[in-house]
Parts: C-alpha cells; sequence; structure tokens
C-alpha cells in the first residue's frame, strides 16, 4: 500500500491522503485512516518523520462475493446464522 500527501484542506492540520495498492481481483480499498504521531505529542502539528500509519478496510469485488460472500457455495451465514427465507 502507498498513501500520499495530497496537502491540506480546511486548515494545515487537515491533510489530505491518498492510498492505493495492488490487490488481487477479489478484493478493493475501503475507507483508509492515515495517522501520523505529532514530534512531542498526538496533537503536536510538526510529524515525526516515519511515524505515520494506515488503518484500512479491505472489501471484496463482485469476484471475491462470487467466491467468499454471500453468493458463494460455502458460506455458513445462509446454514444457520443467516436469514435464509425458512
Amino acid at each position: 500500500m502507498r498513501c500520499k500527501n495530497q496537502g491540506s484542506d480546511y486548515g494545515e492540520e487537515d491533510i489530505q491522503w491518498t492510498c492505493t495498492a495492488s490487490l488481487p481481483s477479489d478484493f478493493k480499498l475501503g475507507t483508509t485512516d492515515v495517522i501520523c504521531e505529532g514530534y512531542e505529542s498526538s496533537s503536536d502539528p510538526y510529524v515525526l518523520k516515519g511515524s505515520c500509519g494506515v488503518e484500512y478496510r479491505l472489501l471484496l469485488t463482485d469476484i471475491g462475493e462470487e467466491r467468499y460472500g454471500r453468493k458463494g457455495k460455502n458460506n455458513f451465514y445462509d446454514d444457520d446464522f443467516g436469514d435464509s427465507g425458512g
């Protein structure tokens, strides 16, 4: 995954990030949240170099839904836990 600083939006501390990732066709990148550590504290506007991390969410594509999701053949939700209409 690679995230790039796209500059600030509303204020100097409101940095906009763009994240991309090379993923198998079963998955796509969902929400991302880049979190950086301040030099002296978490509220410090001066970011410590190398301190940023990314929290992200992977989503299934249509291909992934067919393979792993509710449309898949081996889905335990349709057995006992989900609403299978019966």
